[in-house]
């Protein structure tokens, strides 16, 4: 539920001048605390050149209470080495990580906001006006938290809670349900106000925001926190599914398991299958967000595939598509078309058909180069099944001897097979016939030549009704 200081929920028209003059500090760490309410969490920070240049980790040569570039949250102040190198454009993660490894979204250990990031050429204070009449509107929900970056625009952010005082835990399902409010929030504001251009690509958990207090190498303006309902020690937070039900998103569906003994490793299955949704979120965040006119029906399939082969139900499925045409294509798809496609596909999945992974990749348009930038490991063209290395050696030894047979004795399959047994290479039946197939001996090296009459009598067996020779898959 949220819960929101003791002003009044109608008294958020007004944008405080300064945040800074109560804290007394060029670097207030107070939001950075009220960011990063979890202290045993990992904070990543960086810093970009005044000269220009990729951003570099903050910290690396600072040995007290920093490990390439995490720290753990500021108690009272920066430590000195640490404010030096943040003066002038430092960013920090908005969501914390579980350990100073990497970051990435894999590390994450608590989701802090969901959040807006507005580029639009507009000074703050119009950028604050235009937020908070979207808001007032019932568009966006009551913003947390305005963030004035130095120079022009702004950014959003809801603070999320958990049952207790701290943020969400990062888990799989509260890491899918954030992507797709940060994609809902960004959607309406396009929609309603897109003078204010928020940032499309902006979606994924692992942005980074400015330092509070931070210049920026522009303007020399620091950075400000400002809470526009009033108090900033006491904002307003909210549970993230309840904040997914103010805006129309609904936690994605779970993957069914099967429990038990794990027959022929069905779950190893069904954790192979939830990866195509998050495949396909990346895909996404990677060209935008959204999905033009052209291939809106293409990836409708490929995403009701993609939950349709981790169990989802069909009402789920037409639910998540439909929800998918209104708030991430451009121009939107039509309902009939979602619920057309999810029961074509569910008909299709229910049947035991299943679509390779070069197909999913193609109806997408991914290729090789996007889907090493987006880290994808099934929606790829160039995919092949990954066979292990043990096993490899075996089937190369094995397809060695079957070559050396096959040059001996011919085609004979089943002679190959005992002759196989008989030096130790356990084997079954079909699997020399797979050997034969893949190196191309399924026909014996010279076909002899029918003796004069064969082919009269043969036709004269056949033409009588004789009974058939048993046929063998190895001539």
């Amino acid at each position: 539920m949220a819960k929101d200081s003791d002003a009044p929920a109608g008294t958020g028209a007004q944008v405080p001048d300064d945040i800074h003059s109560p804290l007394g500090d060029d670097l207030p760490v107070a939001p950075v605390r009220l960011l990063h309410r979890d202290g045993d969490s990992w904070i990543h920070l960086l810093h970009e050149p005044l000269a220009g240049g990729s951003s570099i980790e903050v910290g690396k040569t600072v040995p007290r209470d920093t490990r390439y570039g995490f720290v753990r949250p500021p108690d009272e102040r920066w430590i000195p080495e640490l404010a030096a190198q943040l003066d002038w454009e430092g960013f920090m993660s908005i969501n914390a990580f579980a350990r100073p490894a990497r970051a990435q979204e894999w590390n994450l250990s608590r989701l802090n906001a969901a959040h807006v990031d507005c580029d639009g050429d507009l000074e703050f204070s119009e950028a604050a006006r235009a937020l908070l009449d979207l808001e007032r509107r019932g568009i966006l929900p009551e913003i947390s938290i305005l963030i004035q970056t130095g120079n022009r625009g702004a950014w959003a952010l809801w603070l999320l809670e958990d049952e207790g005082s701290l943020p969400p835990n990062a888990r799989q399902g509260n890491r899918n349900l954030l992507r797709r409010v940060n994609a809902a929030l960004i959607a309406r504001v396009q929609e309603t106000a897109p003078m204010l251009l928020p940032d499309a690509k902006a979606q994924d958990l692992v942005r980074h925001a400015r330092v509070p207090g931070t210049r920026h190498r522009l303007t020399g303006e620091r950075a400000r926190y400002c809470h526009p309902h009033g108090n900033l020690e006491k904002p307003i937070v909210y549970q993230i599914d309840e904040l997914g039900r103010r805006i129309g998103v609904m936690r994605p569906p779970q993957v069914r398991t099967l429990g038990g003994k794990k027959p022929k490793r069905k779950n190893g299955h069904v954790t192979r299958h939830s990866r195509y949704l998050d495949e396909f979120e990346a895909v996404l965040e990677h060209r935008g967000g959204f999905v033009r006119e052209g291939c809106r029906h293409d990836a409708a399939y490929v995403l009701a595939y993609s939950l349709a082969i981790r169990g989802a139900s069909l009402s789920e499925t037409c639910k998540e598509l439909e929800h998918f045409g209104q708030m991430r294509c451009r121009p939107k798809l039509p309902q009939h078309d979602c619920r057309s496609t999810a029961q074509c596909v569910h008909r299709y999945v229910t049947s035991g058909g299943r679509v390779q992974n070069r197909t999913l990749a193609k109806q997408l348009g991914v290729t090789r180069e996007e889907a090493d930038q987006c880290g994808l490991r099934s929606i790829r063209p160039d995919y092949e099944s990954r066979v292990p290395k043990g096993r490899r050696r075996r089937m190369t030894r094995r397809r060695e001897i079957v070559t050396k047979l096959w040059e001996e004795i011919g085609p004979n399959g089943r002679e190959i097979h005992r002759r196989l047994g008989r030096i130790g290479e356990q084997c079954s039946p079909q699997t020399v016939y797979n050997d034969l197939s893949a190196l191309g001996l399924r026909r014996p090296p010279e076909l002899p030549l029918l003796e004069a009459g064969s082919l009269e009598s043969l036709v004269h067996k056949k033409s009588m009704g004789a009974p058939r020779e048993p046929t063998s898959p190895y001539r």
